[in-house]
């Protein structure tokens, strides 16, 4: 009998717990982006650190044109994506951290707490934002 009342007891445990688990991951998929795809390249300027981020719709997969807030804690700025190649590029950024925020209008924002720059690599992301519509 204890052992029947302790197995029941792990399968409630257990199935509260995934419920509380799956209820989360839905909350952070309706308000955050993802990162669908990240690799590093040799920069063009080997002095300097460089970002290139491509931002898509993460349902219908269109491609979107983003805009790009980076901080660290020598410089800051904002980059948008360019109509012809919906590429959002910056090649003079400094070796260290950053943080950054991809946004597109009517879209959630993406936001990184830390990356690290490391000096001639160029770090590109490929970035899923779900529509607020």
């Amino acid at each position: 009998m204890k052992r029947i009342f302790g197995f029941l007891l792990l399968v409630i445990i257990f199935s509260c717990s995934q419920k509380l688990h799956n209820s989360s991951l839905k909350s952070l998929k309706q308000t955050h982006g993802l990162i669908l795809e990240k690799s590093i390249i040799d920069n063009p300027i080997k002095e300097k650190s460089g970002l290139t981020v491509m931002a898509v719709d993460i349902t219908t997969k269109d491609t979107l044109y983003p805009n790009v807030f980076y901080s660290s804690a020598i410089e800051q700025g904002e980059r948008d994506g360019s109509l012809i190649d919906h590429l959002c590029t910056i090649n003079k950024l400094h070796e260290g951290y950053y943080k950054l925020q991809v946004t597109f209008w009517g879209y959630d924002t993406l936001n990184i707490d830390s990356l690290f720059f490391e000096k001639g690599k160029k770090i590109y992301l490929k970035i899923g934002l779900h529509s607020r519509f």
